[in-house]
């Protein structure tokens, strides 16, 4: 009896072991696709002050085919890069659809979705921004996005001066309106959601 009870004792003994184990193992893991994941956001798009490459794209709403640079034509851009089916990147497009009427930048949405995705989804089929439609391989290699939304302004001489993952109507209508901004924006070049050095670079123009 005595060496059963002991027997069932070290079986507990052990069962607890191999779930604390299992445990820690868990947030390690954790852990890491959280570092991972914010080292991600730290690289996703062109960084702030370097040149925008330009790209060619299909409008995929429109037929059309273009090079980002000729869409610019040396005007200060706000490109949004999304997905279909991403909710985060349908609230951006919305907030981008809503208040962009009257403003002086231009917008481009970008996805590497194939022309017939972006037809079976409305928001991109409906929208009344063109959605340009670009190889996979320029979405990751070229333009550095691992992540969406992003938005990416550029400046007329074609510096990237903001990148942000944000879908707030709020920040969009700041990109989109700089004129109305109130407080200066400072820049900063982390791990935060906006990565903003607009201000100075609009400021100049005027």
């Amino acid at each position: 009896m005595t060496l059963q009870v002991t027997a069932v004792n070290n079986l507990q003994w052990a069962i607890l072991i191999f779930l604390g184990a299992l445990v820690v193992l868990m947030y390690r893991q954790l852990a890491f696709y959280s570092h991972l994941r914010e080292g991600q956001h730290q690289r996703n798009g062109i960084p702030v002050g370097d040149a925008f490459p330009s790209f060619g794209y299909v409008i995929a709403n429109g037929g059309s085919r273009g090079k980002s640079a000729e869409w610019s034509a040396g005007a200060p851009t706000l490109f949004l890069f999304g997905e279909p089916g991403c909710a985060s990147c349908d609230r951006a497009l919305s907030a981008l659809e809503a208040v962009s009427a009257g403003s002086e930048v231009g917008v481009l949405v970008v996805t590497d979705s194939s022309l017939g995705v972006c037809q079976a989804a409305s928001s991109y089929r409906d929208s009344r921004l063109s959605v340009a439609s670009i190889p996979k391989e320029v979405m990751r290699r070229q333009l550095n996005v691992v992540g969406t939304p992003l938005l990416i302004a550029v400046d007329p001489s074609g510096k990237v001066t903001t990148r942000t993952s944000t879908d707030s109507a709020k920040e969009i209508r700041r990109l989109l309106h700089p004129r109305l901004t109130q407080e200066p924006q400072q820049l900063t070049e982390s791990s935060a959601d906006v990565i903003d050095a607009h201000t100075v670079a609009a400021n100049a123009r005027r």
